[in-house]
């Protein structure tokens, strides 16, 4: 493959991002991420991987405002049920925004989007904390909620940590 060929899926992945269409953005980054020729020091390759983290954040982003449209219209069980299950998604593609991003960060402490990475990977830890909380109430045991309120807790101490060393570094 042509070099041009991993910087154009790039740029794609722009495209299809500022278009709305993350399911595509995704899939051409996943091309260089997973392409045999690109090796993870090369730039396209972390470019990519930054950019990956940064698409599957806003993709979390995306679930947790249609939970909250849907927990704020809940008049029944079925839709609150059912905005649980988007939050769900929310904070399991939080969870792996953090992963992805934190190893693109540890790989190149120094690149253009490394600082705005840090700061997301909070943003990340921050909204992955709002499923414990809203599932808390719904919970029919004392233990579940403690679990939950712990879980909750632990993702917000990791996102102040974030925050604070972030700040120490302006």
């Amino acid at each position: 493959r042509h070099p041009w060929s991993y910087r154009a899926r790039l740029l794609a992945s722009h495209v299809w991002r500022e278009k709305g269409m993350l399911p595509e953005a995704k899939s051409v980054l996943l091309e260089n991420l997973n392409h045999e020729s690109l090796t993870p020091e090369s730039k396209e390759w972390i470019d990519s991987q930054f950019n990956f983290g940064l698409l599957l954040f806003a993709e979390a982003m995306v679930h947790e405002r249609n939970s909250r449209n849907l927990l704020m219209d809940s008049v029944t069980a079925e839709v609150q049920r059912d905005g649980l299950l988007e939050l769900k998604k929310s904070h399991d593609l939080f969870q792996q925004a953090i992963r992805e991003l934190e190893e693109a960060v540890d790989r190149a402490p120094d690149h253009r989007l490394a600082h705005e990475t840090r700061y997301r990977i909070a943003e990340a830890w921050r909204h992955s904390a709002k499923f414990a909380r809203t599932k808390m109430p719904t919970e029919q045991t004392e233990t579940q909620r403690k679990l939950l309120a712990q879980q909750s807790h632990v993702e917000l101490s990791n996102a102040l940590d974030i925050y604070q060393k972030l700040q120490e570094n302006l």
